[in-house]
């Protein structure tokens, strides 16, 4: 402690000496002319009590405010609660049993005549030694524990509910009523709950002469004894601190104790005098043989000394009361210290440029945070001036988050400076207030320092809050830097998956490990990135982009994502920044991105790792192109569609890969198939409506510069959804229609006229295939105008059939001159339009060749389906002069025999049609102007003799009453054939008016008169309302 920093702390004591008159007889100086047996200080008085049980109340002016009798014979002890406004005190009533008690007085109520009431008292019992001599009392703030000390050693324990319990709990606290147990000359209760081997305990602090310890109580009251030090201390010299330890002043020393084991300790000899005062403490040390005293006032935590002073006497009380430290000498003497404010300490610190103590200082007095912020400031202003960088930026590390960074950045711009504002720098990071201009700024620091292990543990800190610096900026800027296995592992720790793909695309060139790395996202983020990204993977790796096209698009499943390591996957490379040999300036701090090379040594290394990796990569491309490029290009579409459709199962995913690969060997297929149940997880299930899936239409522009791969992508899609968007149909076929698009080999370089030639007849074929495939979804009118427009016959036809553009058919015939394929058309098509016969006739007929034979076909259909008048098939004939009446002679008498037998035929119909009505007109007349005789004797429904009552119908029949269904007064026999003639004339009536289906069916039929003269026959154009 002598070695401590000596600082004055405190005023200039007040000496109180009063002389001695009437009007001063109450004052403290006085009094203490009395013998005292007992005094405490506490919240607002000094207590000093008399043996006749009288205690004297001192108030802040020194003066005995007023007295009160608390015993009637006799007081021995008095104690203040610090936390609550009582008094407790130890005497005796009864001066002839002399039985010792205590009494608890409420200072907190108002006072009444004979001073503050007594609320509670309490016998103490420790058997037939009731009178025995109490040496200390100890009492816990919350009132629920009371300990006496005793001079034959014995320990009391006062427990429970002390003020509302009627008679409190006492026990001897065991193994104190033992022979040789040490007398306890002080107690003292650690007013903190304190945990001891995982339990809840109170603590007792016991010290003899000769012996320090202290006792553990639960909650059950049970003991356990731990000596602290084999030395006691003198009552005077024990005190206890703030946080609970208890302190002992020995000749030697003064000591610290916690409730467990010994603290620390501070040597100066002298007997001693100590108590607590806020967070120092004060120590009267007696020197000269007791004739003068030594008075300091220690800061233990922030080691200094703010008081020394030396005085005449002996120290007789040394008081911390109302703010203010208070010795009271044998010389009747009353020295009060009183500590100055918290700004003049500091003042006083600033001006001695003691800023670490005064940093000290306030922090353990709570003073405020932007305060003290501003004395790190301050004290690493000065250690800057001074020189003293390093201790100057870790006096600004303390502001940081107060004094803007800027502030201290300019400081340490110069290069030589580098490493302490590398550390600053670091630190920010670490409070996690760095901005992305911060991060740039270290990570420059770490590349100009070549500093790979410090770059290597910021670049792999992990923290539960997530990264302490800007990701994106750290990435970008190790980028910059040719740090890429760094800025890999940060975009792929951190799932910034644009940016890992984006350094593998323009950065390393490794446009398979992108790829490899997009299987491992999620649905939203690959598709995303092969959005974005897709045209210039399909460019370096057409193969493995299209695989995983095919993927996203047929049902897509992420792949396991592998560990994160900086040598992971082919990543083991790193273009550290160049070295440069000029000087450093802000410029290059901030904005410095250039590479550094590695030694020698690992350049070797990594140039090794690239051969071998790129022989590895020639041996996996070449059995993929045997798998690709080994397939057999006369496989009809449908015919694969319609095989798929069939398979299930394993063999399902069989069929798929031969799609995705197609036809090769059939042999190395099976044998792939029959080891499917070892290597079941290779196989990719396509088509699963429960993954999801992409839309191939989005991707198509990608392909714009391989249409080869392309047309690869478009087959396996249509294969594998065969209700796919219409876009990939018409995408297909027009690819396998364009002359460009030539696959043989691995490439359409250096490929003879001949074999280009059958390619382009192969990709007609899949072309017709496609057309003809009844799955498919293409576009037939954007099919027709392909086919026209690559010139492609057989499927202009075909198209033209689909569309039924049964004309523009027989027209484009008419143009190729193809007789044979007109009359087939028309003989095809004539049941969907009758009038392409015509239109056959008229082009034989205007024809320049000889088309007689033609002619006669046409006219035969004609007559047979009676599609032309003949007058309009003489009118057309007539264009032509060589054909003669020869030529059509069989066709005109056949006509005619046809159109007599037709005369013949309606004129017996004719005639019979008027014998009837002239008999059913005859029938009618006779049964309204006749009667009609009935003489049936039996009836015609039950065949029984006839018996009243019984009905006779104008039909001819007679009938029971009995037999009629439900007393229906129609005919039975005659009922089925009225109810059809009824039901036929009002299906008749319902037709009138309905006009669209009379139109109807005069449009489709061949004979339009036939269908005028049937409704006009049946009475459907008479007017029934009338």
């Amino acid at each position: 402690m002598h070695s401590w920093k000596k600082l004055q702390f405190f005023s200039r004591p007040k000496i109180h000496s009063f002389s001695i008159g009437k009007e001063q007889e109450n004052n403290l100086v006085n009094l203490l002319k009395n013998q005292f047996e007992c005094f405490t200080s506490g919240r607002k008085y000094i207590f000093f009590g008399d043996q006749t049980g009288v205690v004297r109340f001192v108030n802040k002016n020194l003066m005995v405010e007023f007295e009160q009798k608390l015993f009637q014979t006799s007081l021995s002890h008095l104690y203040e609660l610090s936390q609550q406004n009582f008094l407790i005190a130890i005497g005796v009533d009864d001066g002839k049993t002399n039985q010792q008690i205590i009494k608890i007085f409420d200072l907190g109520s108002q006072k009444h005549e004979n001073g503050y009431p007594c609320i509670k008292i309490i016998k103490i019992n420790i058997g037939k030694n009731y009178n025995q001599k109490i040496l200390s009392i100890t009492v816990l703030d919350d009132l629920s524990r009371i300990v006496l000390s005793f001079d034959n050693g014995l320990l009391l324990m006062i427990f429970g509910d002390l003020l509302r319990d009627r008679v409190p709990k006492q026990h001897i606290i065991p193994g104190t009523d033992e022979e040789g147990t040490p007398i306890i000359n002080k107690v003292l209760f650690r007013q903190q709950i304190y945990f001891s081997l995982g339990e809840r305990v109170r603590v007792l602090y016991c010290v003899s002469s000769d012996q320090t310890f202290c006792y553990h109580i639960d909650d059950n009251q049970e003991y356990r004894k731990m000596v602290l030090h084999e030395a006691g201390a003198p009552p005077e010299s024990v005190n206890i601190s703030l946080e609970g330890d208890l302190i002992l002043g020995r000749d030697e020393g003064v000591f610290y104790f916690t409730p467990e084991n010994p603290g620390s300790c501070f040597g100066f000899e002298g007997k001693k005098i100590l108590t607590e005062f806020r967070s120092y403490l004060a120590v009267a040390t007696m020197t000269n043989n007791n004739k003068s005293i030594s008075f300091s006032v220690y800061d233990v935590k922030n080691k200094y000394i703010a008081l020394t002073k030396n005085f005449k006497g002996k120290c007789s009380y040394l008081l911390n009361q109302w703010g203010s430290l208070i010795i009271i000498t044998d010389q009747k003497q009353v020295i009060q210290f009183e500590e100055v404010s918290l700004k003049t300490k500091l003042d006083f610190l600033f001006k001695k440029k003691l800023y670490n103590v005064a940093i000290d200082l306030a922090s353990s007095q709570q003073y405020d945070k932007s305060e003290i912020y501003e004395m790190f400031k301050r004290y690493g202003d000065h250690l800057e001036n001074k020189g003293d960088y390093n201790g100057a930026i870790t006096q600004y590390i303390n502001t940081i988050g107060q004094t803007p960074p800027s502030y201290v950045i300019r400081k340490f711009l110069d290069p030589q400076r580098i490493n302490n504002l590398t550390k600053y720098l670091q630190a920010l990071h670490e409070k996690g207030v760095a901005n992305s201009e911060h991060t740039t700024l270290l990570l420059n620091c770490y590349t100009k320092l070549k500093d790979n292990k410090n770059l290597d543990v910021f670049i792999k800190q992990d923290s539960k809050d997530g990264p302490k610096f800007d990701v994106d900026t750290a990435i970008n800027v190790l980028r910059s830097s040719g740090y890429y296995t760094y800025s890999l592992y940060l975009a792929k720790k951190y799932q910034e998956n644009d940016l890992y793909i984006r350094i593998h695309l323009e950065e390393t060139k490794k446009y398979k490990t992108a790829l490899e790395y997009i299987k491992t996202l999620e649905f939203q983020e690959a598709e995303s990135s092969l959005k974005k990204y897709g045209i210039t993977l399909i460019n370096n790796a057409p193969k493995e982009t299209t695989g995983l096209l095919l993927k996203l698009c047929t049902g897509y499943k992420p792949e396991k994502n592998t560990s994160i390591s900086l040598h992971d996957e082919n990543e083991n490379f790193e273009q550290d920044p160049k070295t440069k040999n000029e000087n450093l300036t802000e410029k290059d701090l901030l904005l410095e991105n250039n590479t550094e090379n590695k030694n020698i040594e690992i350049e070797i290394e990594i140039e090794d790792e690239k051969e071998k990796e790129k022989e590895k990569e020639k041996e996996r491309e070449r059995e993929r192109e045997e798998l690709f490029n080994n397939e057999t290009n006369n496989e009809d579409l449908g015919s694969i569609s319609s095989q798929t459709k069939t398979l299930n199962g394993e063999d399902q995913n069989v069929m798929n890969r031969m799609a995705l690969f197609g036809n090769q060997d059939r042999s190395n297929i099976n044998k792939r198939s029959g080891q499917r149940q070892q290597n079941n997880e290779n196989y990719t299930t396509y088509n699963d409506k429960n993954l999801p899936q992409s839309n191939p239409t989005e991707f198509i522009h990608i392909f714009v510069e391989h249409p080869i791969w392309l047309m690869k992508f478009l087959e396996r899609i249509i294969q594998i959804q065969i209700d796919s968007d219409s876009i990939l149909y018409n995408t297909l076929l027009e690819l396998y229609l364009r002359e460009d698009v030539i696959e043989i080999g691995s490439g359409n370089e250096n490929v003879s006229e001949k074999e280009r030639e059958e390619q382009k007849k192969i990709n007609r074929q899949k072309a017709i295939a496609l057309l003809k495939n009844q799955d498919s979804r293409y576009e037939k009118e954007h099919a027709l105008v392909l086919v026209q427009m690559y010139n492609l016959p057989e499927g202009v036809t075909f198209m033209l059939e689909q569309l039924k553009f049964y004309h523009e058919i027989i027209q484009t015939h008419i143009e190729n001159e193809d007789h044979q394929n007109i009359i087939e058309s028309c003989k095809k098509y004539a049941n969907k339009d009758q009038n392409l016969w015509s239109l056959a006739l008229n082009y034989f007929v205007k024809s320049e060749r000889d088309c007689t034979k033609e002619i006669l076909q046409v006219l035969s259909e004609i007559k047979k389906e009676n599609l032309l008048s003949p007058l309009m098939v003489i009118q057309i004939l007539s264009q032509n002069e060589s054909i003669t009446l020869e030529t059509i002679q069989d066709y005109l008498s056949s006509l005619l025999d046809n159109e007599l037998n037709s005369i013949e035929e309606n004129e017996t119909n004719i005639k019979k049609y008027v014998e009837d009505s002239e008999h059913l007109k005859s029938e009618l007349l006779l049964k309204k102007s006749k009667a009609k005789i009935f003489q049936s004797s039996r009836c015609s429904y039950c065949n029984n003799p006839l018996e009243l009552p019984s009905i006779h119908f104008l039909c001819g029949h007679s009938i029971h009453y009995r037999c009629l269904l439900d007393n229906d007064v129609t005919c039975p026999i005659c009922h089925m054939e009225s109810s059809q003639i009824s039901d036929r004339v009002n299906s008749i009536k319902e037709k009138i008016g309905k006009h669209n289906e009379y139109f109807r069916l005069l449009r489709e039929s061949n004979d339009g008169f036939s269908v005028v003269a049937d409704h006009f026959g049946r009475g459907v154009l008479s007017d029934y309302k009338k």
